[in-house]
Formats: structure tokens, C-alpha cells, sequence
């Protein structure tokens, strides 16, 4: 007979039964029929019967505004769905929404790779699992003074008048050394240029890419600050007008600006030819001198930008102010109240309150959103804290190591403690320190993590690598970037990091198996 006629007949019986008992009884008496790959074969019609795939029904515009609340390494997780997740505008979306300060350039044939590897490091920035470490040598007694970092380079002092600059990816090196053998006391560096203050009260700058040089001699000895981008030098003083100075290597010519009270940061930005000064406000909104010693809560900020070309025939023309009184239960942290991540200055608040568990005050820390260039001057300064999405943390602000616009690494007793991801809501222990033991058969190292704002201004880290400085000699580089190239680096600790991943896959294997048994089980009870 025709399987078709059969069917049909057996589809007709089927419907002709009377009650759902007897239909229920069908059931009963046909599954034990069924051999194991028919069954499966039943399990996938029910699947396919009760799931509906709404992903691939959804317009691509639709699917791409998805996409933005997704993390970067969350779009490549199904087969069945990978054309479009994998398509452009899906995945610039989704890169946007996490990097909102960088492009995705889909027109470059390439950008599937790129997009891969900036998930993979945000990934390994967010969990704490670096791919790789370097140490780069270093005796252990000079100043924390003489060390600088900026995306992937880092100065050091040789000796008291000579420094050295790395690029950490490639392992090149390049000296430089003060005229006349004056002493550094200082140095700080750009994408571009190496600034360095001597003892005797000069500033000199070496542009490491044109190999031009130049130096200028400070007017005053109570330097509090200073702060380099490009070629350009910017340094305040703790005089009774607040001086700051700028200098540049192109122009080599100095400009004084009387800011009138002392500034908590000073932002510099060399392309746009412009400074940026933050200043603690009073409750009234009046500018006051900044305290660092921790004891004092402001009230509110004041920006000023000034610009360093003169555009209006008077000075005074030459700037914008605005000032924004902070909410009742808001403050500035006087300790540490700004971190300029490569020209996206990142504002900390703090906030004390009782912790419930031990009935004491606590210190909450919170970060606001990246503040740039603004258009509208006033409104944006007045969003940037009454919009902020503030977050909690019971770590106070002195013990973070490396601050991000969404992401906080904080340290305690000299060890990586926890990361607070302020976007995703989580925090995660960093294996950094557990293979670092491992590796120095279960002795604790030394290292000294350089806090976001210490008294120096030290930093050494960013979104590729994170640094501390070993108390014993050497500075310790950890690289969230998989495909760098890294000269030097140690390959005990990549085979540790590989082992503990390995382990893990592992573990996520032996978990799904089990959900799986769990489920077949299940399936079997029910027949």
C-alpha cells in the first residue's frame, strides 16, 4: 500500500479518537514502539513545533539595535544564526555601544578580524585573564618619579640624569639625557613626546618621533602639577594666582594664564590648541583651592576652557566657564577626583553611608561618564553629573588601580582584589596574582600597583595592558591583547593561562553533559 495512503488512515484514526484519555493512552502504547533514533527524531519535530525562530524574522535594523546591549564576544555564539549576527551593520552596532570613543571601519575588508580581536581583549579585561606577561628590567631603588607609560610605552630612569623609553610590542629602545647632566626629578610622556623636570627647576622635551628637543626654565619652584599631550607642556603652580604655564616645541614660546584658584585636574588637549582646568566650587558655585588632603567634600565643580590661541582681541574672551552645584547626597572625592584616560577625563564621586552589615560608614565610589569636548559647554557639563548612571562599590577610590569609563580594577594589601564591571553589574577575581604565585612555586611576589591617581600621577595601564612594578626589580606587564606580538615575553606564564582555560572548557563540558543526562533522563521517565 502507498505510505502516503497510510499515513492519511493513520492521521484519520488518530483524530477519530474520542477523549484526550484515549488519545493520551495512544501515546502510551505507541512511544515504547519507538527505537532511540526514532525518538530523537520526535523530540526534534517537538522542538521545531514550539520554538519559534524569531531572529531570523527580524528586520536587520532591528537585530543591529539588539546587538548594542550585547558584549562584543556575545555575537558569535550560534552557528545557526551567524550570517546574521556576522553581518556589518549588526557587529558596528554592537562595537559602537562598547567602545563609543573608537570606529569600526567595515569599509576595510579586514574588519571582521579587527572586531574578533577587540572582543577578545575587552573579554580578557573584563573577566581579569591577560594572555600574556613581560618583564621589563629595571633596577629596584630609582624614584616612582622617573617612570611614565602611555599605550604601550613606558620611561624609565638609568640613572639620575638619563632615561630610557620602551615600546613594549616591539622591545625598541631609545635614550635620552639632559643637557649639562642636570638631575630629573620628573617625566611624563605623550603619544608623541617625553617631558622631564630637573632638579634645577628646567623642563625639557624630546619629541621621540621627529627627534627634535627643546627645554624652557619654569618661573617658579612650587610646582604642583604638570601634563604633557603631543608636543605640548602644561604646568600650574601653588602661587597665590594659581599660575599655569604652557609650553610647546613648535612655537617654543611660553603663555601664562592666572587661574586664579588652585585646579584639582588640569586637562590638556594640543590638537584642539586648548586647556581645561577643573576647580572645586563652594556651595554658592565660587571657585576655591583644591585640598588633597582628603578632609574636605566639595560642593560642586567649575570648568573653565581656555583656548590656547588667541581667537578675541582680550583674554578674558578667550574662555568658557561653567559650574554645576553637585546633588545633597553627591561629592567630589578630594583624594582622587579625576583620571584622564588618554583624553577622556573619567570624574570620581564618593558617597558615605552606613553599610548595613556592620552598621559603619563606608566610602561608595562611583564613576560618571567620559567627559570630551563639549559643543554646548554648560549642558553638558550639568548632564555629565545629574545623567551619570552611578554605581556602588564598597572599595574606596584610593584602592583603585585602573579606571575605565565602565570598568574598575581594585586592589588591596598589594594584590589584585576584584574587578567591578559597572555596565554588566558583576565583578570578577582576576587569576592574575593565583598564576603569578604558581609560577614562583607558591611564594607571593611583591609588586606595587601604581593606584590611578597617586601623588605622582603615576599610571601604568590601559586597556591592553596593565602594570606594576616589582619591589625586588623589574617592572611586570600583564597583555589582554591575544594578537600582539610581545618581544620578551615569558612563555611559563601563557602555558599556565592556556592549562587554567583548558580546565575550564572542561568544566563547562562536564556541566552541559550532565544538563543533558538530567534532560534524557527526564525524557525517559516520562515514557
Amino acid at each position: 500500500m502507498n505510505p502516503a495512503t497510510l499515513a492519511a488512515n493513520f492521521i484519520h484514526a488518530f483524530r477519530a479518537l474520542p477523549t484526550p484519555d484515549a488519545r493520551q493512552q495512544f501515546f502510551r502504547a505507541l512511544v515504547p514502539r519507538l527505537s532511540h533514533k526514532e525518538c530523537s527524531f520526535v523530540i526534534d519535530l517537538f522542538h521545531d513545533r514550539f520554538h519559534f525562530d524569531l531572529v531570523s524574522r527580524l528586520p536587520i535594523e532591528l537585530l543591529a539595535q539588539v546587538a548594542s546591549y550585547l558584549p562584543p564576544w556575545d555575537v558569535f555564539v550560534s552557528k545557526r544564526w551567524n550570517d546574521l549576527w556576522s553581518s556589518s551593520s549588526v557587529c558596528s552596532s554592537c562595537f559602537h555601544a562598547c567602545f563609543p570613543d573608537q570606529q569600526l571601519d567595515t569599509s576595510n575588508p579586514e574588519w571582521p578580524l579587527l572586531f574578533r580581536r577587540a572582543a577578545k581583549c575587552r573579554l580578557a579585561l573584563v573577566t581579569g585573564r591577560p594572555y600574556r606577561r613581560i618583564i621589563i628590567p629595571s633596577t629596584p631603588n630609582f624614584p616612582d618619579e622617573l617612570i611614565a607609560y602611555h599605550d604601550g610605552k613606558i620611561v624609565t630612569g638609568l640613572s639620575p640624569n638619563q632615561i630610557q623609553l620602551l615600546y613594549i610590542e616591539t622591545g625598541e629602545t631609545m635614550t635620552f639625557q639632559t643637557e649639562n647632566r642636570e638631575s630629573i626629578s620628573d617625566v611624563e610622556i605623550s603619544n608623541s613626546a617625553i617631558a622631564a623636570i630637573t632638579k634645577n627647576g628646567y623642563c625639557h622635551v624630546w619629541n621621540f618621533q621627529t627627534g627634535e628637543k627643546g627645554s624652557f626654565r619654569l618661573p617658579s619652584a612650587m610646582r604642583l602639577h604638570y601634563t604633557v599631550d603631543a608636543d605640548t607642556v602644561a604646568v600650574w603652580f601653588a602661587d597665590t594666582q594659581a599660575t599655569l604655564i604652557t609650553w610647546d616645541l613648535q612655537s617654543r614660546q611660553a603663555k601664562e594664564i592666572k587661574l586664579g584658584s588652585r585646579p584639582f585636574y588640569v586637562f590638556l588637549d594640543a590638537k584642539a590648541k586648548s586647556i581645561i582646568t577643573f576647580h572645586c566650587a563652594a556651595a554658592d558655585g565660587v571657585p576655591c583651592d583644591f585640598l588633597s588632603d582628603g578632609t574636605i567634600h566639595y560642593s560642586g565643580m567649575t570648568v573653565t576652557q581656555h583656548l590656547l590661541q588667541r581667537t578675541t582681541p582680550t583674554a578674558q574672551q578667550d574662555k568658557m566657564t561653567a559650574t554645576v552645584i553637585f546633588p545633597d547626597h553627591l561629592k567630589l572625592v578630594s583624594e582622587n577626583p579625576l583620571v584622564d584616560k588618554y583624553g577622556l577625563p573619567i570624574l570620581t564621586f564618593q558617597k558615605m553611608e552606613e553599610n548595613r552589615d556592620t552598621s559603619q560608614e563606608c566610602s561608595k565610589f562611583y564613576s560618571s561618564p567620559m567627559f570630551s569636548q563639549p559643543t554646548s559647554f554648560d549642558t553638558q557639563l550639568a548632564h555629565m553629573v545629574r545623567g551619570a548612571q552611578l554605581r556602588f562599590t564598597s572599595f574606596d577610590p584610593s584602592d583603585a588601580l585602573a579606571v575605565y569609563s565602565d570598568l574598575v580594577y581594585f586592589f588591596r594589601w598589594g594584590r589584585l582584589a576584584t574587578i567591578v564591571n559597572f555596565q554588566e553589574g558583576t565583578q570578577h577575581v582576576p587569576e592574575i596574582m593565583d598564576i603569578e604565585r604558581d609560577l614562583h612555586n607558591g611564594q607571593e611576589i611583591r609588586l606595587r600597583f601604581y593606584c590611578y591617581r597617586t601623588s605622582s600621577g603615576r599610571c601604568i595601564s590601559d586597556e591592553r595592558f596593565l602594570g606594576a612594578r616589582n619591589k625586588n626589580g623589574g617592572i611586570y606587564f600583564w597583555c589582554f591583547d591575544e594578537d600582539m606580538p610581545l618581544s620578551h615575553e615569558d612563555p611559563a606564564y601563557r602555558r599556565l593561562r592556556d592549562e587554567r582555560a583548558a580546565e575550564r572548557a572542561v568544566e563547562r563540558a562536564r556541566i552541559r553533559k550532565g544538563q543533558e543526562d538530567r534532560r534524557g533522563r527526564y525524557l525517559m521517565t516520562k515514557e
